[in-house]
């Protein structure tokens, strides 16, 4: 074997070797500070309660994030809040109060 082939070869091992740790050390770091997504309902910041689609494209989602509910419309051109509300985050009653019917 050529020797600067060795060179070259244990050049990438250790690179490659640093870029694996940096992977683990920004994993563990957002991890830490708990903005990770991981599987259904554990440690999620926002969680999807319900979707209603009223076309193939087009749907309302009822999702609760820090404390809030809202009522979100998701359509091709873009995300729309339509509804935010304080407080007790089961929704129903709250998103269809009598004065938005």
């Amino acid at each position: 074997m050529d020797p600067t082939f060795v060179h070259a070869l244990i050049k990438i091992v250790i690179a490659l070797f640093g870029i694996i740790c940096l992977l683990v050390l920004v994993y563990f770091f957002f991890r830490k500070k708990g903005l990770y997504v991981t599987g259904i309902g554990k440690g999620r910041l926002i969680s999807v309660v319900e979707r209603q689609y009223l076309s193939p494209k087009t749907y309302l989602a009822h999702v609760e994030w820090a404390g809030k509910a809202l009522l979100i419309a998701v359509t091709p051109a873009g995300v729309y809040v339509v509804k935010e509300m304080d407080g007790d985050t089961d929704g129903r009653s709250a998103l269809l109060s009598k004065g938005d019917r």
